[in-house]
């Protein structure tokens, strides 16, 4: 271990190195601060300047703020955009909405006829019920 007093290159105060090797920073914050800095392109010589420093940094990243006009060109598209895909879109590949899904079940019935079943000796012919599961046997002149 060394005995000589180093002088931390980040925040300027002596220390005594803890590696065998000579350490640059007094302590892993100072070195992770120093390269943060660094790759930002703001290598900082004193404290003093790294709160000056660390204020134009602030003042130069500002956030655009919210206005009307933005609000409405950002409808505007969004518009343009859904009214594109229902003009390109065809109507197979739309999805399904709730409308949709209710005309569907207006349209099914609850008896469906069995083509591959002959009727019964007594003339009835076979339809499948949706609502119970089963197979009953109907009379030809049954309205459904």
């Amino acid at each position: 271990m060394e005995n000589h007093c180093y002088t931390c290159q980040y925040c300027k105060k002596e220390f005594i190195p803890k590696r065998r090797k000579i350490q640059k920073f007094c302590s892993d914050s100072c070195r992770v601060s120093f390269h943060r800095f660094k790759n930002v392109g703001l290598a900082l010589k004193s404290t003093n300047l790294q709160i000056k420093e660390e204020e134009q940094v602030t003042s130069k990243m500002q956030v655009d703020q919210i206005s009307t006009a933005g609000v409405a060109n950002a409808a505007i598209g969004t518009g343009i955009v859904e009214f594109a895909k229902n003009i390109f879109t065809r109507e197979e590949d739309k999805p399904a909405t709730k409308g949709d899904f209710l005309k569907l079940a207006a349209s099914v019935k609850r008896y469906h006829k069995i083509k591959n079943l002959p009727p019964n000796h007594m003339g009835q012919i076979p339809y499948f019920d949706l609502t119970q599961g089963i197979v009953v046997y109907l009379s030809s002149t049954f309205q459904f």
